[in-house]
Order: structure tokens, then C-alpha cells, then sequence
């Protein structure tokens, strides 16, 4: 679907820093601030994919090219 970030394969403007955060109610946080992406999920695999899902559709909303890589980073 997408490179992880050691698979640096796209032009650094394809790649996208997420960081995340711990929400309410055990909530994971996913914040986007380059392309204005926030979404959440209950586990780390359920807010990867909804992270994947959110920047995809920003991406094609800004006419962006599809293929993208992402860096998960841990806010504490």
C-alpha cells in the first residue's frame, strides 16, 4: 500500500511526518500538520490504517500523486 519510512522510495514531498498522541478514552491520536490531517483510532494498527486513509484522501483532494510514504513519530 505504502512504503514504510526506512523505504525511502518517493521525493521527500511524498513522504509525510505523522505524529501521535494519546487521546480520551485510550484514544491514539494521528496528527498531520503538513497536509492538515487529523484522525484517531483504538489500537496502533486501527490508527495507522485510518492515518493512510485520511492522508490518501488529502493528498488526491490536493491533486497530489497517490503513492506516498509516511514516519509515525510518538509525541509524549
Amino acid at each position: 500500500m505504502y512504503p514504510r519510512n526506512t523505504e525511502m522510495k518517493h521525493n521527500l514531498r511524498d513522504h509525510h511526518i505523522v505524529t501521535l498522541e494519546d487521546g480520551e478514552d485510550g484514544m491514539i491520536i494521528a496528527k498531520c500538520a503538513e497536509i492538515n490531517v487529523i484522525t484517531q483510532g483504538k489500537s496502533m494498527d486501527d490508527t495507522e490504517k485510518n492515518v493512510v486513509g485520511a492522508v490518501s484522501l488529502m493528498r488526491e483532494e490536493l491533486g497530489k500523486d497517490k503513492e506516498f510514504s509516511i514516519s509515525l513519530r510518538r509525541v509524549l
